[in-house]
């Protein structure tokens, strides 16, 4: 996609987001399954931002592009690629 915007016409600001919405908790929960005992989870509160981030406050829009891989499938092409692999 860089490629496609570096090689065309101007056209201002791009939005683009992957093909799926999914929660931050998920996301690191599977990250650390991924990367195995060396990786510990630690809550960290967020006071003010529980409240925006719980209605989506990071996800996109209806109009933005969607594109690339799922993160499970993005995260298992990182297999072996790791910092302490």
């Amino acid at each position: 996609m860089i490629a496609e915007v570096a090689a065309g016409p101007p056209l201002g600001v791009r939005e683009v987001a992957g093909p799926e919405d999914l929660d931050l908790l998920d996301l690191a929960k599977a990250v650390a399954a991924e990367e195995g005992p060396r990786v510990r989870m630690v809550p960290v509160p967020l006071p003010g931002a529980t409240r925006a981030l719980a209605g989506g406050a990071l996800l996109p829009g209806t109009a933005v592009e969607r594109r690339g891989p799922t993160f499970a499938e993005w995260l298992a092409s990182t297999r072996g690629k790791g910092s302490g692999s």
